[in-house]
């Protein structure tokens, strides 16, 4: 016999009380309708939790579409950068030949100035006038040689440490190179000028001093009006 038979009162006509069964009927129906009412409110929890999962999978989804994008842009544009990197280092290069141009024509002039030193003795008053003018040329190319050489290794020095900043900076640290280079250029041709003035007035010198007379046009500039005085 069940409990819910044994919690019944037998009536007089051999059955079960009609009210005992209405009242078991009662709980039954309320017991069974709050475990629906649960099972309902756990279902919504539950409906609830997973679209908000769904919602955060596809904002997940998104970012990571989002980051795998950046991540190209970022890994292309240093490809971009280091091809960059790899031309200016190569004009970098080219600078650094022309500045041991630069550097053996001082030597040359160096030499014309010792050759031109050892002519004093025929005069005292061109001995002191042509070492005075071959120390000033030497100066000035011993100072533009140094001054290149300077601002080439400086600009080395800026464009290493430029590179490790360079997925910080980019456009900044390329702009900067490029004007670098460009005034060393400037000053590299300014040298070569210089220095085929100079070339000019040590050769004019040198025919002086040979021929002990000046030939006309021979000199100018400074030199010109040194010797007319």
């Amino acid at each position: 016999m069940s409990a819910a038979q044994n919690s019944f009162r037998g009536s007089v006509f051999g059955g079960f009380n009609r009210q005992d069964v209405l009242t078991y009927l009662e709980r039954t129906a309320r017991e069974h309708s709050q475990q629906v009412e649960s099972l309902q409110k756990k279902l919504s929890q539950l409906t609830l939790d997973e679209n908000e999962k769904t919602t955060q999978l596809a904002v997940l989804s998104e970012k990571e579409a989002q980051l795998s994008s950046d991540n190209q842009h970022l890994t292309e544009a240093l490809e971009r950068a280091r091809t960059e990197l790899e031309e200016k280092r190569s004009r970098l290069a080219a600078a650094e030949e022309d500045l041991s141009v630069l550097r053996d024509r001082a030597a040359e002039l160096e030499a014309n100035a010792e050759a031109y030193i050892r002519l004093r003795d025929r005069t005292a008053t061109i001995e002191l006038d042509a070492r005075n003018r071959a120390q000033i040329i030497l100066n000035d190319a011993h100072a533009q040689a140094d001054s290149i050489r300077a601002q080439v290794e400086d600009w080395l020095d800026r464009a290493e440490t430029r590179y490790e900043h360079l997925r910080a900076d980019i456009g900044a640290t390329l702009s900067h190179a490029i004007g670098e280079l460009a005034r060393v250029q400037r000053a590299l041709e300014q040298s070569s000028a210089s220095f085929a003035e100079h070339d000019e007035a040590l050769e004019s010198l040198v025919r002086w001093c040979e021929s002990d007379s000046v030939p006309a046009g021979a000199l100018s500039g400074p030199e010109a009006r040194e010797t007319g005085e």
